[in-house]
């Protein structure tokens, strides 16, 4: 879990899901989307956002890759 903002964080499961949370508000997930393809998984275990572009976070798995997504895209 890693916090964007005063209001928002963003989680990684072990399914392969990445999903952002508004914390003033509702429980569900404001935005959700998933890395995992229809047969293979992949088990997500880290997630860092950009120090200098608040839309950029990292996201890594368990397997050693390194995910860079743009929320602003790939939500």
């Amino acid at each position: 879990m890693c916090y964007l903002s005063a209001n928002s964080i963003v989680a990684v499961t072990g399914y392969g899901d990445i999903r952002e949370y508004d914390l003033r508000g509702q429980r569900r997930p404001v935005i959700a989307t998933s890395l995992a393809a229809s047969r293979e998984k992949q088990f997500l275990s880290r997630v860092i956002s950009s120090p200098g572009n608040a839309n950029i976070i990292y996201v890594a798995s368990q397997e050693g890759h390194l995910y860079v997504m743009d929320k602003r895209k790939a939500f």
